[in-house]
C-alpha cells in the first residue's frame, strides 16, 4: 500500500517515512500541505491512506483532508497532532477522517492505527473477485448453468478453472 504522510516539518516527515517504511509500505512525504494537495489532485487513485498533520501553515490538517474527500471520498486520512484546541476526535470523525493520532508517533501505535484505517479499503478489494466468483458459482448451480454449457469443447472450460 502507499501512503502519503504531510507534516511541516521535515525531521517529522522523516521518522513518518522510516517508521512506515519498515511497517512494509511505500512512504510518499511532503512537507507542504498545498504541494500535498497539488499531488493528491494529479494522482488521487494512487495512495490507499493519508496521514496529515493537523497544525501546518497555509492549511490545517483538517482543511487539507476536507479538500481531498472532495476529490476522492473513499480515501482514508489519519491526521497527527501534538494537542489543538481546535480539533478533537470527535470533531475529526465527524468530518470523516478515519482516525486521530497523538504526537510523537509510536511505531506500535501507528502501525495498528494504520492498519485500522486501511482495513475497509482492503476488504473491499481484495474480496471483490473471489465474492463475484463464488457468487456466479452458486448461481450456476442453482440454474443448471454448468450443464446447460457442458457441451463439446465447452465442459473443458470448466474442469480447467477449477484446477
Amino acid at each position: 500500500e502507499r501512503i502519503l504522510f504531510i507534516d511541516d516539518e521535515p525531521g517529522l516527515v522523516e521518522i513518518g517515512r522510516v517508521m512506515l517504511g519498515k511497517l512494509g509500505y511505500d512512504v510518499v512525504v511532503r512537507t507542504s500541505s498545498i504541494e500535498a494537495l497539488e499531488l493528491f489532485r494529479t494522482k488521487p487513485d494512487e495512495f490507499d491512506l493519508v496521514i496529515t498533520d493537523m497544525t501546518m501553515p497555509n492549511m490545517t490538517g483538517d482543511k487539507l483532508a476536507k479538500e481531498l474527500m472532495q476529490i476522492r471520498p473513499d480515501i482514508p486520512i489519519i491526521l497527527c497532532t501534538g494537542f489543538s484546541k481546535r480539533i478533537t476526535e470527535e470533531k475529526a470523525k465527524e468530518i470523516g477522517i478515519k482516525a486521530f493520532v497523538m504526537k510523537p508517533l509510536v511505531m506500535r501505535d501507528l502501525a495498528n492505527t494504520v492498519r485500522k484505517a486501511l482495513m475497509p479499503a482492503l476488504a473491499r478489494r481484495d474480496l471483490t473477485i473471489p465474492l463475484l466468483m463464488l457468487l456466479f458459482h452458486v448461481w450456476a448451480s442453482m440454474t443448471g448453468f454448468r450443464q446447460a454449457m457442458s457441451g463439446p469443447g465447452i465442459g473443458d472450460c470448466w474442469s480447467n478453472a477449477e484446477s
